[in-house]
């Protein structure tokens, strides 16, 4: 686990600790991330703070210390010295916790001899500083000789020592809870609703930090712990007691008795109690800790963590009543459940051996395949299901498999990705073999009574319900692509005169006659319908000009003029043309309008002028 150092310690705390040392030693100090970022810093002389850091010359001179003081740490010395151009003197180490470098320790801006006041002198009148002042800030710089330095870094390696004391506490705190959460999440493997519990849970649980002056038997408790314990932070007179007295009355002898025997056996301490808040609410919590001892074996002070785990707890209650109702569905008839490993059945109810016609245990070890049909299909529903089921978590769909008889069994199938390389799934089975024979039949029958709804007894072709569902498609379309599009609409001339001289027989030979030299001669991507009566209306794919559009109509004109028919010999229509192009906005259903009547009237035009012809509705 990688963390900040700012996220687990307080910084505040480090602030404060800096600002109380400074009346001590008269040292900058400061404490920056890896990144260089300045978490914590105090007592800056003024030398650096009005000189060296702001004229952009001597600055860069102390960007050139900060940058060797830190690469000497990267080098994994225990501390780094390094005298600047400036004149001054600088140390700084390292802060590791549990192996990670998270931050640098600095002191600086002192002397190790009495200054070469010449040397600064040259240095004012170099960069342009007003001397006099320069030197007054030079004489507030400390002069410290090399033992006071290394007693002054003994001092802040034990600080050092005691906040990676206080992150290994976080570690550890967060490791217990991984453990935690990994068991959890085994035990619900199958049930996404309580993982995404769990979850929520790690994101909500709070950990607060304490230390204990034995000594003297001061308290100090961090934020966090306050906001655990319900308690206000103002009221409350921090001590052993007054913590025992926040316990749950049954736990208290308890935690107590655990505490002291880590004292007397120099132990951890790790306990997992009850609080009992003033409303009767009962929380559960984690404490551990570690003390130090002097050397003579007496304790000192104890460095620990509290971690509110009622969530979890409630967690586990609800997850044993599910693991119940789980065990029941196992036994329930007519749902398989499976474990895959690498697409290998490690486990699997009997009802689905039942079902598949295994005998116990057989299956076990086995790649999935050996119940698909054929290799094909079995990487066909691979291909489809594994890409959903890395992006969802849950893949669902309907499968085709063979039982040991060869017969074939239709079942519902849910699979759930253990494991985010999905090398692990839980599949559900649910026997739909009966439900998905009576929905093909349903869906067949569906589909003749939508074909019957929309194309015409006769001739086959779309009627106008189902012409005009199309056309609105089409016009969607040229909506879209700013394309035009173009409609033709077609009468057999003198129909009447037919059906009256050879009967209506005959008539309907005649319109099933056109209707087929229609569908042969047009293209396959025109929409043909019959519109009523002796009426036929194509309608011609987006970006269909009117010079196309005509010559299409032409050559339908053209096939039915050189074609004859039994009994009736020659016959002849006459077509009515009309082109637009739909603008985004349009309405679709008005545009289909306008198509129809521009096409009608057009139509109108050519039989009163002659009939067996084509015209265009913009020649009018």
């Amino acid at each position: 686990m990688n963390y900040k150092f700012s996220e687990i310690v307080d910084i505040t705390v480090m602030q404060e600790l800096l600002d109380s040392f400074a009346p001590l030693y008269p040292v900058a100090t400061a404490i920056l991330d890896v990144d260089g970022k300045i978490l914590a810093a105090s007592s800056w002389r003024r030398i650096c703070t009005v000189y060296h850091r702001v004229n952009p010359a001597t600055s860069q001179r102390c960007l050139e210390s900060d940058t060797a003081l830190a690469n000497g740490l990267k080098e994994q010395k225990e501390y780094n010295v390094y005298k600047c151009k400036n004149g001054l003197v600088d140390v700084a180490f390292p802060i590791i916790i549990d192996g990670q470098h998270l931050a640098n320790f600095f002191i600086g801006q002192f002397l190790f001899e009495e200054p070469d006041r010449e040397y600064f002198i040259n240095q004012a009148k170099t960069f342009g500083f007003d001397t006099e002042d320069y030197l007054q800030a030079l004489d507030e710089v400390k002069v410290f000789s090399e033992d006071e330095i290394k007693n002054l870094l003994k001092f802040f390696t034990k600080e050092v020592n005691i906040l990676a004391l206080l992150g290994k506490a976080y570690f550890d705190a967060h490791e217990a809870n991984y453990k935690l959460e990994q068991k959890v999440k085994e035990r619900t493997s199958t049930l996404e609703k309580t993982n995404r519990l769990l979850q929520k849970s790690q994101e909500i649980a709070n950990l607060g930090i304490w230390e204990l002056d034995i000594v003297n038997n001061k308290l100090n408790w961090s934020d966090e712990i306050y906001k655990i314990f319900e308690i206000d932070k103002e009221k409350f007179n921090a001590s052993y007691e007054a913590f025992l007295q926040t316990i749950h009355p049954d736990d208290r002898d308890m935690v107590s008795k655990a505490y002291e025997n880590s004292l007397i056996t120099k132990n951890k301490y790790q306990i997992t109690h009850r609080l009992l808040m003033n409303d009767g609410r009962i929380k559960w919590v984690e404490e551990q800790c570690e003390t130090e001892f002097d050397s003579q074996g007496n304790a000192l002070k104890s460095i620990g963590t509290v971690y509110d785990i009622s969530r979890i707890k409630q967690i586990e209650k609800k997850l044993q009543r599910t693991i119940n109702k789980q065990e029941a569905l196992l036994k329930v008839q007519n749902v398989g459940f499976a474990f895959l490993k690498n697409r290998k059945f490690t486990w699997m109810n009997s009802v689905l051996e039942n079902m598949l016609g295994y005998e116990s245990g057989e299956l076990i070890g086995k790649e999935s395949r050996v119940v698909y049909p054929s290799e094909e299909y079995y990487l066909s529903i691979g291909k489809q299901g594994y890409p959903e089921l890395a992006d969802k978590g849950v893949y669902t769909q309907e499968v085709d498999l063979v039982k040991k008889d060869a017969t074939h069994i239709t079942f519902l199938v849910s699979m759930t990705a253990l494991k985010k390389d999905l090398s692990e799934v839980v599949v559900v089975l649910v026997d739909v073999t009966e439900t998905t024979k009576l929905r093909k039949q349903l869906e067949k029958v569906n589909k003749q009574l939508a074909e019957q709804a929309n194309k015409d007894f006769l001739t086959r072709l779309y009627n106008r319900r189902g012409f005009e569902e199309h056309c609105k498609e089409i016009i969607e379309l040229a909506k879209r692509d700013g394309s035009k599009i173009s409609i033709a609409m077609f009468d057999i001339d003198h129909f009447k005169k037919v059906n009256d001289t050879y009967g209506h027989d005959e008539g309907d030979k005649v319109l099933k006659f056109v209707a087929e030299i229609l569908v042969d001669v047009g293209r396959k991507s025109d929409i043909i319908g019959r519109h009523g009566g002796e009426e036929f209306i194509l309608l011609m794919p987006p970006k269909t000009d009117k010079e196309e559009a005509i010559i299409a109509a032409e050559r339908i004109r053209l096939s039915i003029q050189n074609s004859s028919i039994e009994k009736i010999n020659k016959i002849t229509i006459s077509a009515g043309v009309a082109t637009i192009t739909p603008q985004p906005n349009d309405n679709t259903e008005k545009i289909a309008d306008i198509l129809r009547n521009q096409a009608d009237e057009a139509l109108y035009f050519a039989k009163e002028h002659g009939r067996n012809k084509v015209v265009h509705f913009d020649n009018l």
